[in-house]
């Protein structure tokens, strides 16, 4: 049976021009890139960061920067709201992913709150790296979750390396 999907999709590509195949390939790509900084005050080098990121957004482009709330007279000079504004003056190009949100003021804020699956991805990833193991049972409510959680089990355990270096890269440093 694979091998005939195998031949409808490849006889159903091979029409297509690079442009489609390009918009198919952004389409699939759900995968985000994202940075998290004091940026301040925002510098050059942190464009270079930005461009980084944005590299790593895949074939979606998809990446967001988040700049931390913290301010004080020593190493935060500015507010949340002028380093946003002086970042998306400087870095035009990142202007729509620098994201400005109160309610995310460090990293785990942005990973957290979601609820379900992103925290417990995040803290059985946390346990592998320290040598743990977690247990959970997942349970399926209705028939959208069911086929979410077909489609990203296939998202997980091809990029399960991947998102157990980065995370490991963010919480020892």
């Amino acid at each position: 049976m694979r091998f005939l999907e195998f031949l409808k999709e490849a006889t159903a590509a091979k029409g297509k021009t690079p442009a489609e195949k390009k918009k198919e390939a952004q389409e699939a790509d759900n995968h985000v890139a994202i940075t998290f900084g004091r940026f301040n005050p925002p510098h050059a080098g942190h464009g270079k960061l930005l461009d980084a990121v944005k590299a790593h957004g895949g074939d979606s482009g998809n990446y967001r920067i988040y700049p931390s709330r913290s301010q004080d007279h020593k190493k935060n000079p500015l507010g949340a709201q002028q380093k946003i504004d002086h970042m998306r003056k400087m870095f035009k190009g990142h202007k729509d992913a620098i994201q400005n949100n109160e309610g995310q003021r460090n990293v785990f804020d942005i990973y957290f709150g979601t609820g379900g699956a992103p925290e417990g991805v995040l803290a059985a990833a946390a346990l592998q790296c320290i040598g743990g193991q977690m247990q959970t049972r997942l349970v399926i409510r209705n028939e959208d979750e069911k086929k979410r959680t077909i489609k990203n089990n296939k998202t997980i355990q091809k990029n399960w390396k991947r998102l157990m270096l980065l995370l490991a890269k963010a919480l020892l440093g």
